[in-house]
């Protein structure tokens, strides 16, 4: 696990500042202050949020847990290859973050974004 890289924060805090109703907001900018992330994907893509002293739901509990939603915000960026990345903020059923998603638009699976052309969209 780690910290968020600099530009990976900017970019959330940018997507939770438009996230929802003020008090979701606030949760969420909470959260982001205490949390780490794990790489769970080879090429980048997928960041998952551990928010520090805060349990899950248990994703295979009896209707516990329904899996992840979307905020109601995305963003974009470009890749350093030119190509565009759509970047997705997810969260459990608390609406608590869960994951940061990536996802290029391009042949190219190698991501390398460019978090200085991020922009909400």
């Amino acid at each position: 696990m780690r910290e968020l890289k600099a530009t990976e924060r900017s970019a959330v805090l940018a997507m939770a500042r438009v996230v929802g109703d003020a008090s979701q907001r606030e949760q969420l900018l909470r959260d982001l202050e205490h949390c780490h992330v794990e790489l769970i994907s080879p090429d980048g893509g997928c960041l998952i949020f551990h928010i520090d002293g805060y349990d899950r739901p248990h994703p295979c509990g009896q209707d516990t847990f329904r899996g992840e939603d979307k905020f109601p915000v995305e963003g974009v960026a470009m890749d350093k290859d030119g190509s565009r990345i759509m970047v997705y903020l997810y969260s459990d059923p608390n609406r608590r973050v869960l994951e940061l998603e990536l996802v290029k638009i391009s042949a190219d699976s190698t991501l390398n974004p460019d978090w200085s052309t991020f922009e909400l969209t």
